[in-house]
């Protein structure tokens, strides 16, 4: 009887075996199966993701480009505000005679008035004026450049605040003016 159930015992783990390699090999056929359907929907899958993100960076490029015109044109609006001023003001010129070269970012201005003794401190007097009524800091010249006022008028200055500072340099213009006599 022990031999019986001994034998009985291992004929059922080995059918047992059978089974759990049967299962094995059953779930490996359908992976086989699914495997070309998968890989077309993860290539789908793949497509539409980059098809997304290049939309994305084209629609990304669009709004980059219209926010740079927009800054662009800023820029060109401030130094047309110091241009306009300096055409009404034959004592105030563009540094850069050519206007293709002038910049938009950072005006550079000279005085051309006969009335001024000696440029470079002028200059200095009228930026010195303006930093002190606390409308305009380090206006004044680059060091190596002519004698002058350099106002800067790039995207993150406002129009407003340009034109504002136009009647100030008019003021401490004709005070420095005054002040030689």
């Amino acid at each position: 009887v022990d031999r019986r159930v001994a034998l009985q015992q291992r004929h059922d783990g080995a059918a047992e075996r059978r089974a759990v390699v049967d299962e094995d090999d059953h779930l490996a056929r359908q992976r086989a199966r699914a495997a070309p359907r998968q890989e077309r929907v993860l290539q789908a899958l793949h497509a539409l993701v980059q098809r997304r993100v290049a939309l994305f960076v084209v629609e990304h490029q669009h709004l980059v480009r219209a926010r740079a015109d927009e800054l662009v044109a800023r820029a060109a609006a401030n130094a047309q505000v110091v241009w306009d001023f300096c055409a009404a003001n034959p004592w105030l010129q563009n540094l850069a005679e050519t206007p293709a070269i002038a910049s938009t970012t950072s005006v550079c201005l000279k005085f051309n008035d006969a009335r001024i003794k000696d440029g470079e401190s002028f200059a200095k007097a009228v930026a010195k004026r303006l930093e002190k009524a606390g409308v305009a800091y380090d206006i004044g010249a680059y060091r190596d450049a002519p004698a002058g006022l350099r106002i800067w008028c790039g995207s993150t200055v406002e129009t407003a605040d340009v034109a504002a500072l136009m009647p100030w340099i008019a003021h401490a213009f004709h005070a420095e003016i005054a002040a030689q006599i």
